[in-house]
């Protein structure tokens, strides 16, 4: 009986070898085709740069409908937080709102709020959310009123929200 258990046992062994690249190549072609997964819809990518203590220039890219706006904050990690709350304080700059133009690219500046001073190593935070500020009409179409069209936690990194609404967030770390 134990050398037909180890013959039966080497031949699906050997099937198994004589299969493996015709059903690696069928899965191959589902996942190229995007069958079973669902791409990463949408996504933003900043660069922040210390121009002086008083400015941060930005420059980053989207594949968010254009003329979506996006807003910018920038926090200090290492800062007091504010009474309650574990992590960095709250913004040290006004809110910055930049528009992604049609090639998919956007740029603008910040500056502190009153005495403040930026800082290399401070996080640059830029946000898109589909109804604050409001958006334009194509934008609230192709990513839904509630950001429905975003994507899901599961498919995409940059998703935050809640469970009525959903937004992006990329954050950078400002450089000299």
């Amino acid at each position: 009986m134990a050398l037909s258990v180890k013959a039966r046992l080497a031949g699906a062994v050997a099937l198994g070898c004589l299969l493996a690249p015709h059903l690696g190549a069928e899965q191959a072609a589902a996942t190229a085709a995007g069958v079973g997964t669902e791409p990463t819809r949408y996504y933003i990518t900043a660069r922040a740069r210390l121009v002086t203590p008083d400015k941060v220039s930005l420059f980053g890219a989207s594949n968010l409908p254009a003329g979506s706006v996006l807003t910018v904050y920038i926090y200090d990690p290492f800062g007091p937080s504010a009474p309650g709350i574990v992590g960095p304080g709250p913004a040290i700059n006004n809110e910055v709102r930049v528009c992604v133009n049609r090639h998919g690219l956007f740029e603008g500046s910040v500056r502190p709020k009153g005495k403040l001073r930026f800082r290399a190593n401070m996080v640059c935070q830029v946000r898109f959310q589909p109804n604050y500020p409001p958006q334009p009409s194509n934008v609230a179409r192709a990513v839904g009123t509630f950001g429905e069209y975003l994507g899901t936690t599961a498919t995409n990194p940059q998703i935050e929200g809640n469970s009525r609404v959903s937004g992006l967030m990329d954050d950078t770390i400002i450089s000299q």
